[in-house]
């Protein structure tokens, strides 16, 4: 399998994961003292997979920008991608609110554990890739 179609089938079961969560979540009602009485909430979960949908496709641009992209280009990209994130993750900082709000949230702070790992490993691997057999780091 090329690594390309690799990267999009990671992605999109990244995507499928949380869509999965979106879906469960939706049963919680929050903070109502009859939880019989509030339906499922159908279109804040539809609404909820578009936008998470659309920041992995997102992410897909963030870990793989195309060759012929500036370095400021791709530099913005990240940058506004994180703190696009970062929004994601502020809005579940609230109490009581429905189970389909936090999703965004847990989507949010996830990806950035995510890239943050991913960069830690990239950067470790390019350290090691430069260094000669016989060098010590110091």
């Amino acid at each position: 399998m090329p690594l390309a179609t690799r990267r999009s089938v990671l992605l999109l079961g990244y995507w499928l994961c949380f869509v999965w969560f979106a879906l469960d979540r939706g049963r919680v009602p929050g903070y109502w003292s009859r939880h019989d009485v509030v339906p499922y909430p159908v279109v804040d979960v539809a609404v909820v997979c578009i936008v998470m949908g659309i920041f992995a496709a997102i992410l897909g641009l963030v870990l793989r920008p195309p060759a012929g992209w500036r370095l400021w280009s791709r530099i913005a990209l990240r940058t506004i991608y994180v703190l696009l994130l970062m929004l994601l993750v502020l809005t579940g900082l609230s109490s009581d609110l429905r189970g389909i709000d936090y999703v965004p949230s847990h989507f949010g702070l996830a990806t950035l554990l995510v890239l943050i790992i991913l960069s830690i490993w990239l950067g470790v691997t390019r350290l090691i890739r430069h260094l000669r057999p016989g060098a010590t780091i110091t």
